[in-house]
């Protein structure tokens, strides 16, 4: 089933009440994208038949000059729904969208009732199209699994008003309230190749907040928006129409990609892959007695078939990246750098490198001041570094990234040697969605944590405070975060990542239970969602659990870390998914 329309430019999608003929006669002339026709909500109980007919008559009748007709059928736990794409089918709509989907069954159902409705009209298989509306939590949450349920299916759009009321919460018109559903329904869109639309905006006196509202579902990624207004058709065309600097742009990399494309067609080669383990020496805990630390350092080598030299070497390592703190004056990728220039000048090709479960984890060498300046970085930067204090640090630095650096190529060193390239027989990337909770603490406890951060680190909470205090008189008890746990397989060998500063424990105790050595679980993947401890060292407090969230909570978001059994939970998850994987 290949339906070209699937990929159509959807910028605008206005809805129009079915029953009213003066709407759907001639709405082709505000030029939106999508016509969203509606037999549902805008369409009283007593009037279905009569919006069913007039429906029918107008697509069969009106020449709507190449705006696509969508009609919005009522909902699968109604006796109408039914009627409704008959009545679609045999008018000659484009798409049907489904409201209140929960299941990927809901689109099998529809898709059946569609496929049956093509062949008794005489209309070609697969012409009409479907889009699912997700309005509730659980919508939300099923998101990858709607995506991917059938052939006819071209995208998802969300339903704010339904949607904020399955929250339990209200539009507020600063976005925050559909932050999560947003992400998840983006990222899910994009993994299954579909389209993803966005909710609509129904204060018609605010344009200036609607326009920051597009301009930020544009920036997330969304494909359009849906509409209730003409008055709003320019707007989102206006934001969603690239320049013609974008298009120039976007032609000179599309003529890029094709001439090395061209270049590069007949220089592929067959490869092979061998993965190792050294030992992980840069690295020290600098939370637990007695340390916890992962001593695997991954290897993965890379080279072409009958070749004697790698291709690319990939290692894996685990330890912070600030051997380097905030009074040096060196633009640098701190020792990764100096580790890949070590790398890539003893065996002769690129080197990339990835960070493991590093949260508590700190560089074995550094400067003498290194802890100190990490914790009380903001009164650091306040005082400034004088140039004694420079000159003192800065040679240590140099011999901290040196000693780093050569103890990296010593651990891959060690084992090069016995690395068996074996044919590259797997490569393959999936994804795993999960969503976590963090609590709200009440305000005395609050107090208490801005209290010590100041005494202990001092870190100034009082924006933090502030914040929770927000949340608190909102009503709001709980925050969410929608993790991606992303894993790049390789023959035997896997690296996942997460977007979490992940604690050490957590994937020394996810290759000892998936009883799989290459399995490398990694932090710092495709975001910023804070640290991530284990349930002993939450209990424990401190920075990594505590006080780092009263600075960084303007960025994942929370103002405090995600539940005690957090990562129990991922750890449990990445096993599950591990495991699938080899069946």
């Amino acid at each position: 089933m290949n339906n070209p329309n699937k990929k159509r430019l959807r910028r605008t999608m206005m809805f129009l009440n079915a029953q009213k003929p003066g709407l759907i006669k001639d709405p082709y002339i505000y030029k939106a994208d999508s016509l969203m026709l509606d037999l549902e909500d805008a369409v009283a109980e007593n009037q279905k038949d009569v919006a069913r007919f007039s429906l029918y008559h107008a697509l069969k009748t009106v020449d709507y000059r190449g705006a696509e007709r969508v009609v919005r059928i009522n909902g699968l736990d109604t006796p109408y729904w039914r009627e409704d794409i008959r009545a679609c089918v045999a008018g000659g709509c484009d798409s049907i969208r489904i409201p209140k989907t929960e299941h990927a069954e809901d689109v099998r159902r529809v898709a059946a009732a569609i496929a049956e409705d093509e062949k008794t009209y005489g209309r070609p298989e697969g012409e009409v199209l479907i889009i699912a509306a997700l309005e509730s939590a659980r919508g939300v949450m099923n998101a990858l699994e709607i995506c991917e349920s059938d052939e006819r299916l071209f995208g998802i759009a969300l339903s704010g008003g339904d949607y904020t009321k399955d929250l339990q919460t209200h539009i507020t018109g600063t976005g925050i309230e559909l932050m999560g559903a947003r992400q998840q329904m983006i990222i899910a869109a994009r993994a299954a190749g579909v389209q993803c639309f966005d909710t609509v905006f129904t204060d018609l006196k605010d344009m200036d907040g609607f326009r920051k509202d597009v301009e930020n579902i544009h920036l997330m990624g969304f494909d359009g928006k849906s509409i209730i207004n003409p008055r709003q058709i320019p707007i989102v065309h206006e934001i969603f129409t690239p320049t013609q600097k974008d298009i120039i742009f976007a032609e000179k990399v599309v003529k890029e990609i094709d001439s090395k494309k061209a270049l590069g067609a007949g220089n592929m080669k067959s490869m092979e892959a061998a993965w190792g383990i050294g030992e992980n020496t840069v690295g020290v805990n600098r939370r637990n007695e007695p340390e916890q630390m992962d001593g695997r350092l991954g290897i993965l080598k890379l080279a072409a078939r009958d070749g004697k030299e790698p291709e690319v070497l990939l290692i894996r390592v685990t330890a912070h990246a600030n051997v380097l703190s905030g009074d040096n004056y060196f633009i640098s990728a701190d020792y990764i750098g100096a580790a890949r220039k070590r790398l890539e000048e003893a065996y002769g090709c690129p080197v990339m490198m990835v960070q493991g479960a590093a949260g508590d984890i700190r560089p074995r060498y550094h400067q003498d001041n290194m802890e100190y300046v990490e914790i009380h970085c903001w009164e650091m930067a306040r005082k400034g570094f004088s140039q004694e204090y420079r000159q003192k640090y800065e040679p240590q630095s140099r011999r901290a990234l040196e000693q780093m650096a050569e103890d990296v190529f010593r651990s891959v060193d060690a084992v090069y040697a016995s690395l068996v390239l074996m044919p590259l027989e797997r490569v393959e990337i999936r994804s795993s969605f999960c969503r976590f909770a963090a609590d709200v603490p009440d305000m005395e406890r609050a107090e208490k944590i801005a209290e010590e951060a100041e005494r202990e680190g001092e870190i100034d909470g009082r924006m933090w405070l502030k914040e929770v205090k927000r949340l608190l008189d909102e009503g709001i008890q709980k925050q969410y975060a929608d993790i991606e746990i992303q894993y790049l397989f390789v023959n035997q060998g896997c690296l996942c990542g997460v977007p979490n500063e992940a604690m050490c424990r957590i994937a020394i105790d996810i290759w000892k239970e998936a009883e799989a050595p290459f399995l490398f679980f990694n932090g710092y993947t495709n975001g910023c969602s804070s640290y991530l401890p284990t349930a002993e060292e939450y209990d424990k407090g401190g920075y990594e659990v505590l006080w780092s969230n009263l600075v960084y909570y303007p960025y994942h978001g929370r103002v405090m870390p995600l539940n005690r059994d957090t990562a129990g939970k991922m750890a449990a998850q990445v096993v599950e998914d591990w495991r699938k994987s080899r069946s």
